[in-house]
């Protein structure tokens, strides 16, 4: 089997992957079962991939990884945002910012 056929089929079934988890996160906004850590070392790994895809000049995994680099961003960005508005909320909510 072709090289090229071997990366396609595994690009799709990694894509196939991170869809549900993607789609949940954007129609519910919830992330609190998500871990930040998690989140921020899988893009940047995915991100690194695409880097060596680009230098390498292998489209399949620049546009597999760059995806999947991106979806993955997606759920980062709600991630990072949940947690940022949990905090404002929560400092808002305290005593500390009353100043009466």
């Amino acid at each position: 089997m072709n090289g090229e056929i071997i990366a396609a089929i595994a690009t799709v079934i990694i894509l196939s992957s991170t869809f549900p988890q993607v789609y949940k996160t954007v129609k519910t906004r919830k992330t609190d079962d998500i871990s930040l850590n998690f989140l921020s070392i899988c893009v940047a790994g995915q991100l690194v991939w695409t880097l060596y895809a680009i230098n390498e000049s292998l489209l399949i995994f620049i546009i597999g990884e760059g995806l999947d680099a991106a979806l993955w961003g997606v759920v980062l960005f709600i991630k990072i945002y949940n947690d940022i508005g949990e905090g404002v909320a929560r400092y808002a909510m305290s005593e500390y910012p009353r100043m009466v």
